[in-house]
């Protein structure tokens, strides 16, 4: 083997060895942009999220209001965020895929659930959006069927309490004397609707499923993980003006060894100082969020070929590069949209569809999917096989440019 392939190699782990403090820098961003996010989303046992519903109700009656009550209780209301703009205003906030949906009851709603005359709602889904459109879509398709049976069960008896109610509306006494009149009338024909037909016993067998479920820990860990290491791999790579300043690069040219072997010593270093950092980072994800250990090894070879692709990737760009300043410049403007689209900053299951459709496109992204893939035990032989095909592909080519661009330009700058 070439000795410049390790003694650059050498070389590099002592200046990082030398400086911890910068080591510890590089890795301390993503903690503390990791921290920060979990704080800024309550921490572990804060709030989880809700999806914003828009209800505009242009009856405003009792019986307009309790559509929107509906989902703000039980399990509809550990899902959505119920809140009244303007129809103006939401149909505006939708257009901008901010909210899951609109409902739009109109005016007489009430009165026509009163009279058992024609009316409807208007729903107005977030495209975007599938499941709790979907959600609300199905909850109020029951409602018709609702309606009719407490029309045929007490629709005289409301009818004339509603009838009884002045202009400014019931207060609670009558409130509480309409629920008791539906009350009366469903424990009086509960045991002809509900008679215990068929006993059911349920007994819970153990999940022989190899998917866990989905945890905050287990999608987010990767991304944190991942974030880590492609921090590392660009400031590794910045270290080529380094090399470039103090003359370095004039004298591997002049020298038989060739520039492929001193550039493959440089990813040999930056991969000798952060395998171990991988390494341990796999293994406290092991360990504190319960990930699977079945191809724990393929996916500590992936995490490793996929550094070695992202500090390829960060030195193509030193190079093609004018200047040291302008190679900052692209570096941080390439770095920090592929870690807010490839799943990096935020896990793919709480970003918009779309935006994740497309981030795992990205090569973090891609990265990023056939990992957690391979730590799931979701991905197959064949299917892992191919994907460690294409990567050392990539990650070859990309190599053999970033040589090309060293020898035939950035030398010469």
């Amino acid at each position: 083997m070439n000795a410049l392939f390790f003694a650059t190699a050498k070389k590099d782990v002592r200046e990082r060895l030398r400086d911890p403090a910068a080591l510890a820098l590089w890795l301390g961003i993503p903690i503390v942009i990791g921290t920060l996010m979990s704080l800024g989303m309550g921490g572990a046992s804060g709030p989880k999220p809700k999806a914003p519903l828009y209800v505009v109700d242009h009856d405003d009656s009792l019986l307009s209001g309790a559509v929107a009550k509906a989902f703000e209780q039980g399990p509809f209301g550990d899902l959505f965020a119920v809140s009244s703009p303007t129809e103006q205003e939401a149909r505006a906030k939708l257009a901008d895929d901010d909210g899951s949906a609109l409902i739009v009851i109109p005016s007489g709603f009430g009165d026509a659930l009163l009279e058992d005359e024609p009316t409807e709602l208007v729903l107005v889904k977030n495209p975007s959006q599938r499941i709790l459109p979907g959600i609300v879509e199905e909850a109020l398709a029951l409602l018709p069927e609702f309606v009719f049976h407490v029309n045929q069960l007490v629709g005289p008896e409301l009818r004339a309490r509603f009838e009884a109610i002045d202009d400014d509306g019931p207060d609670e006494a009558e409130v509480v004397a309409i629920s008791l009149d539906i009350r009366r009338e469903i424990a009086r024909i509960e045991e002809f609707v509900f008679p215990p037909v068929i006993e059911l016993s349920t007994e819970a067998e153990a999940s022989t499923s190899s998917t866990p479920g989905f945890s905050f820990g287990s999608a987010f860990f990767p991304s944190l993980l991942f974030m880590s290491l492609i921090f590392l791999a660009h400031g590794f790579a910045e270290d080529l003006w380094k090399e470039k300043r103090q003359g370095t690069l004039r004298r591997v040219v002049a020298s038989p060894h060739g520039l492929a072997a001193f550039l493959g010593g440089k990813l040999l270093g930056t991969l000798c100082v952060t395998v171990p950092i991988a390494a341990l980072g796999l293994g406290l994800g092991w360990a504190l969020f319960d990930l699977p250990g079945a191809r724990l090894g393929l996916a500590f070879l992936w995490l490793v070929l996929g550094m070695a692709l992202f500090w390829c990737l960060f030195a193509l760009v030193q190079v093609t590069s004018s200047s040291e300043r302008g190679a900052n410049v692209v570096g941080n403007m390439i770095l920090f949209p592929l870690l807010m689209l490839g799943g990096t900053f935020f896990p793919f299951e709480v970003m918009p569809a779309w935006m994740a459709s497309i981030g795992r496109w990205t090569p973090n992204g891609w990265t990023l999917t056939q990992f957690r893939a391979f730590v799931d035990g979701t991905s197959s032989l064949g299917a892992g096989a191919l994907a460690f095909g294409v990567l050392l592909a990539v990650l070859a080519a990309t190599f053999a440019i970033a040589t090309h661009w060293l020898s035939k330009r950035f030398v010469r700058i």
